[in-house]
């Protein structure tokens, strides 16, 4: 079985524009480098030794590695090949019906929420298109002239704010599928079922 992981890596000025050049493609990384680890330090070719904020393991086989740009942190993720657990399922099956209003409506009789329709989700909402209608005449404003797409300070500025909140609202959605999930899986039945 192939367990996924994700690690934060912390590269400096000059690796960081390295790592521009490759985000969001596969990595040609030999195991015999990902084995030449050291304390918190893994190399990748092409841009060197990069610290990174936990310890990968070291006894293991990686596969398929990717680097990754979320608008603010740069990742590093592994395949790792581990052993299957056995676990001993229920004879129950659950049924889900996933839905608009709701997340999800288990058979168990359990409703999840969706989470757009909280407060914070809707606030973050307000903010982004706010921010979104502020970079639009900032543009607007250029757009006479020979630099008409040319970005200033404050648009830039304003792009970073853009990207942090896709971040955190991403981040709160990955956050909720993931307990939703978990829940879900942890009661241990034979069978899922889902209906769209």
């Amino acid at each position: 079985m192939i367990l996924s992981k994700k690690i934060r890596l912390k590269p400096n000025k000059t690796q960081e524009s390295l790592l521009w050049q490759s985000t969001r493609t596969a990595r040609f990384i030999y195991n015999w480098t990902l084995g030449r680890q050291k304390e918190n330090l893994v190399l990748i070719e092409k841009v060197g030794w990069i610290k990174t904020l936990e310890q990968l393991p070291m006894d293991r086989k990686y596969c398929n590695p990717r680097i990754s740009f979320d608008g603010k942190y740069w990742y590093i993720s592994v395949g790792l090949d581990v052993e299957k657990p056995i676990v001993e399922l229920t004879d129950k099956s659950i049924e889900i019906d996933l839905g608009i209003k709701d997340l999800a409506i288990c058979s168990t009789g359990k409703i999840y929420k969706n989470i757009n329709k909280t407060k914070r989700v809707k606030k973050l909402k307000k903010t982004l298109n706010r921010f979104q209608k502020q970079v639009s005449r900032k543009y607007y404003k250029n757009n006479g002239g020979e630099n008409r797409y040319q970005k200033s300070q404050n648009i830039l500025k304003l792009e970073q704010k853009l990207r942090l909140i896709h971040r955190r609202i991403s981040n709160i959605r990955a956050n909720n599928l993931h307990r939703v999930t978990n829940e879900i899986v942890k009661t241990k039945p034979s069978k899922i079922v889902i209906e769209d």
